[in-house]
């Protein structure tokens, strides 16, 4: 179950992994890292969708055009 606040999409860790093709433990590494935004809530740890991606296309490499 997702928790929407204001319109704004927050995924528990689980519903985060189903989007993104990485493993758990590089999930946990890129948090711990700050590459990935997140909020603690008490025990809780819930990513707002869009801060996500937008940290994932601001490492996006650029490719040439073939």
């Amino acid at each position: 179950m997702s928790l929407e606040l204001s319109n704004e999409i927050f995924l528990t860790q689980k519903q985060l992994l189903q989007k993104l093709p990485i493993a758990r433990r590089t999930l946990t590494v890129w948090r711990a890292n700050g590459k990935i935004p997140f909020v603690k809530l008490q025990r809780k740890v819930l990513y707002h969708w869009p801060s996500v991606e937008k940290a994932l296309l601001k490492v996006q490499k650029n490719t040439p055009p073939a």
